[in-house]
Order: structure tokens, then sequence, then C-alpha cells
């Protein structure tokens, strides 16, 4: 399907926004949980193979994760499990293209290789900086507080602000943060756990002989691995050789994948295991005898299409030869012809989905005339899929060496690794005490001083009155009452119960004073039958007791006879 409209020349998001490829990384392969957050997004997304890895962006690792990410030239850094990794800048302070690294924790190796002049890496850790010159393979751990630098092959540097240490092939260093590198001992290569083993399975992988090549450009030779087997080389008129994959009838480039926003914008993240030169590099053709091929180029870029936008809809279509528009010619199969069209087509709300290539839409030939053409020398799509006029902006390649990123919770505690959004302040400093008794003796202590100031009640007060005695249960009849619930509850509690009783609704005051009260015709019952309601706070006082009389003597009882007998 064709559209009418200018000629193209070629896409300005591509053109103005193509980096230099010695710094732009990928990831190349990915196990268990991996994650990556781009510096200009607020949440993360699932680190999965052919995503860039690009200056701004950082990646972790669960207990089951590991990474490794290619860069120029061919070197390669491969991240352990339970680490977390920063890609701060693709150049020094001095402007030579360097890739910087910031690792917060965990472990990694770097294989530098010495391809057409890759550039050096610079990892910072907590404890100082590592740097490498020339071809290296070395390994860094954090643990413990420590970081240690083991060197495998060539040398790198270990420099902590005031000594800087060179440490050879088959020598190690340690150092701790504010703490000078200790001086450079021999290691036993053979002594290697289960990521060194990783790593050395990796390699052997990485280090097959390919003669793919010898077609490709210096800049595009580090990823002729990937091509290896899956598609085939041939010698195109006018253009030179051309590397045809091995694909199913109906394909057609940036269709099997999806869109992802980053600091270059739109940038093709392709599902084929080969598709990251053939996506970033070179051109794209069309032929009835070969079906697609891929014209290899030099220059990277987020992705060399044409864009399309208008109403609801956007459409994308690759760069050909000289960046023309690519014709489909019809292709013979056979019993049937292969007819197609350069353009991917797809709702604007679909644009960033993962399943980008089962939401495309087929759309008419009078739908496709109102879409309005990109021109390249005059606009730009932004991030909300809208035709912009003038050049693609473009985003800070990182943060300046001389600010230091805030920690995260991930970045001290390994149980938050997986929490990138949230930032915390740089550690306080604390009260050391001499043992964990005494601590806990302190803040029992204040925060009994703190209830009796929310009381009321002097600190001072409190301190020089004496302890009341414990009474027995007998004798405090309030003891005896209150539940082990009530006895337990703490001030904070016994106040809230106490408020509550206080501002009682009196609609339901007045609702259990009608229930209790009887009704006139049987008062009187139930006076008589009304038990005798005592006090149970404070019982009747007990009667008096009765004075003993005196006993009367002998004398007085004769007495008393006679005077009787005398009256009668």
């Amino acid at each position: 399907m064709k559209i009418k409209g200018i000629a193209l020349a070629g896409s300005l998001l591509a053109l103005s926004a193509a980096a230099s490829d010695d710094t732009q990384g990928r990831i190349r392969h990915t196990e268990g949980g991996a994650t990556l957050q781009r510096s200009s997004e607020p949440g993360a997304d699932e680190a999965i193979r052919n995503l860039p890895f690009l200056p701004g962006d950082r990646v972790w690792t669960d207990e089951t994760g590991r990474i490794e990410f290619q860069f120029g030239g061919g070197s390669l850094v491969r991240l352990d499990a339970r680490s977390k990794l920063d890609f701060m800048a693709a150049e020094d302070e001095r402007g030579r293209g360097r890739v910087v690294l910031r690792l917060w924790s965990g472990a990694l190796y770097v294989h530098v290789r010495d391809e057409r002049g890759a550039p050096d890496f610079e990892i910072e850790t907590p404890a100082g900086l590592v740097q490498t010159n020339g071809t290296a393979v070395a390994r860094i751990d954090l643990a413990f507080g420590e970081t240690r630098l083991s060197v495998h092959e060539g040398r790198a540097s270990f420099d902590n602000g005031v000594r800087s240490v060179r440490v050879e092939a088959g020598e190690t260093t340690l150092a701790r943060r504010g703490e000078d590198p200790t001086r450079p001992q021999r290691i036993d290569r053979r002594d290697g756990d289960e990521f060194a083993r990783w790593d050395e399975a990796r390699e052997r992988q990485a280090d097959w002989a390919s003669d793919e090549a010898r077609y490709l450009p210096a800049e595009v030779a580090p990823f002729a691995d990937d091509l290896r087997g899956n598609g085939s080389w041939h010698l195109e008129t006018d253009i030179g050789y051309v590397w045809q994959p091995r694909v199913s009838a109906g394909w057609r480039p940036y269709q099997n994948g999806r869109w992802t926003w980053s600091q270059y914008g739109w940038t093709w993240v392709p599902n084929e295991s080969w598709g990251w030169a053939p996506s970033h590099y070179g051109r794209w053709g069309h032929s009835a005898s070969l079906g697609w091929y891929w014209i290899p180029g030099s220059t990277w870029g987020p992705a060399w299409v044409t864009w399309s936008v208008g109403n609801d809809y956007v459409g994308w279509s690759p760069m050909g030869w000289r960046d023309r528009q690519v014709t489909v010619a019809p292709r013979n199969l056979g019993h049937a012809v292969e007819r197609g069209s350069a353009w991917t087509y797809a709702r604007r709300s679909d644009m960033a989905a993962r399943d980008l290539a089962r939401r495309r839409v087929e759309l008419s030939e009078p739908e496709t005339r109102s879409l309005r053409v990109v021109e390249p020398k005059t606009g730009h799509v932004d991030r909300s899929v809208r035709v912009v006029d003038g050049a693609q902006p473009r985003g800070e390649s990182a943060a300046p060496r001389n600010v230091q990123i805030r920690p995260t919770p991930g970045d001290t505690i390994p149980e938050l690794r997986s929490d990138p959004a949230t930032t915390i302040p740089f550690p306080m400093v604390r009260r050391k005490y001499p043992s964990e008794d005494e601590r806990r003796e302190r803040e029992g202590k204040d925060r009994a001083q703190t209830q009796r100031t929310r009381f009321g009640e002097s600190p001072t007060a409190a301190a020089e009155s004496p302890a009341p005695e414990k009474s027995r249960p007998a004798d405090n009849p309030s003891a005896v009452r209150s539940s082990p619930r009530e006895r337990t509850k703490e001030p904070e509690d016994q106040d809230r119960d106490v408020l509550r009783r206080m501002f009682t609704p009196l609609s339901r005051t007045r609702e259990k004073e009608q229930e209790s009260r009887p009704s006139p015709s049987n008062e009187g019952a139930a006076a008589r039958t009304r038990p005798r309601e005592t006090s149970r706070e404070t019982p009747p006082p007990p009667p008096p007791k009765a004075e003993p009389r005196p006993t009367p003597s002998p004398r007085a009882e004769s007495e008393g006879a006679v005077r009787r007998k005398r009256e009668k």
C-alpha cells in the first residue's frame, strides 16, 4: 500500500538523535528477575533482551537474576544476582569516550575489548573508583562494607581519592570506605564461585568466530555473532552485500517487537534474537527474489523509520537505500503471490504495548491519505505520538559526575532492592551504647519519662516519690474487679476508654434508660421482687459493738436483796 505525499528522505527522529555507537549499550542476555528504570521515568520495566541501556538508566537484579550488557567495540559487563548498577555517563570529565558505571551493591565482571579502539570503563564504588586501560578482564565485589577488585587479564587501577593502586593480572586488592586500598596480592583463578562459572560459560559462547564480520562495518562487527545461523548473505546490484533474514511469510521490519520511550525518542525493541543490529544500524530493502533484506550501516539510531500520524492512528515504515521509500515488490512463492506493504499501523493508545504485533491494524487507502507524513526537515513525533514542528530535542546524557545520586532503600537494604522510586536521606549519626541491654534500659527510661510528662507529672517529682506498695487483691477491691485485659492496657488506651464513655451519644443513653425503666402497671411488683441494691464501691459500715456490763460484787447483791424485802 503506497502513501501519496512528499518525497521521503528519512526520519528526523533517527537522523537528529543518532548517537555514537561506542557508548550505547544493550541488554544482550537476561536470566531470572531483572528490572530497568529510565532516568526520565517514575516507574520501572522488566529488563528484556535487546532493550537499550543508555546513560541515566538503573538496573537491578533479585536473588535469581543475572544480566549481560554489550557496549560498543564488543565490551561486555555481566551483573550478578542481588546487584544494582547505574549507567552514569558516556564520557569522562574531559569529554573522552568512556563508559562510566556506578555499582551500588552485588558484583560484576567487565570484559573490555580492544577492538576498533573501544572506550575504557570507569566503575564507581562506595570505596573508590576502578579504571581500566585497554584490554582487561576484572571483577568487582561489594560485600560487608568492603570493595574487592580482582584483575584476571590486563590491568586496572583502584583510586579512593587519596591513594591509587595499580592492580596487574592475577592480583586483587581490598578497600573500605574512607580507607586506603590494601597492597595487591596474588589470587588463585581456580577458586571460583557460581558467578565465576556462569561468566566462563557466557564467555565461551561469545568467543565463537563468525564469518559474518567480513560483510559488516567495523562498528557493527561485534554483533556478527547474532546474525550467524539466522540468515544468509547475498550480493545485490548497486548496493553490495546484503543480509536476508530467515523469517516466515508476511514478515516485515519493525513489526515483531515494541516501542519504548528513551532520551533519543521512540526506540524500537525487537523480539528477534538477532534484531539489535538490523533495527539500529543501516537500512532495509525489498526485492522480488530475496524479499526483505538488510543493508548494514555504521551509525546507531533509535529506529531508522519514517512516521505518519493522523486521527487516532500512527504508522511507521523502514527507511530504504539512500533514505528512500521502500517499495514492496510482488514475490512469487509458487502457488501464491506475496503482497504487502512497508507500513505498519497501530492506534495511538497501543504505541507502547508489549504485544504490538497483535494490536496492529490494517487501514484502507482513503484512511492512509488522511495521515500526515512527517517531513524530516520540519518536524518529529513526540512522546504523546503527535507531530511537533522542529528538531527532536535530546535529553541529558547523564547526571553530572559531581552530583551524587541519593541512595534508595534498595541500595542498603536487600529486602527493598525492588523499590527504585523511594528516596531516603543519608544515614544520621546515632548514639552508641556499650551493650544491647543498656540501650534497651535507656529506651525504657525515655519512654516512661515521656508518659509521665504526657499526664502532667513532673519527671523530678516522679523520681523523688517512693514507689507505692503493692496491695493484695483482698485489700484492693478495684484490682479484683479489673480483668487481665484491662490491667494490661496502656495509659493511652485507658484514656481513650474514659473519653468514649464521656462522649457517648445522648440518644444511645436515653435508649438504655428506657429499656431499664419498668412500666407503671407492674412497678409495685417490681419493687417487691427487686433485690436490695448495695453499693459495689463502698460497703456499708458494720453496726457498733455493745460495751460489756461490769459484773456486780457479792456485797452489792446482798444489800439489794434486803432493800427489796423491806419494800414488799
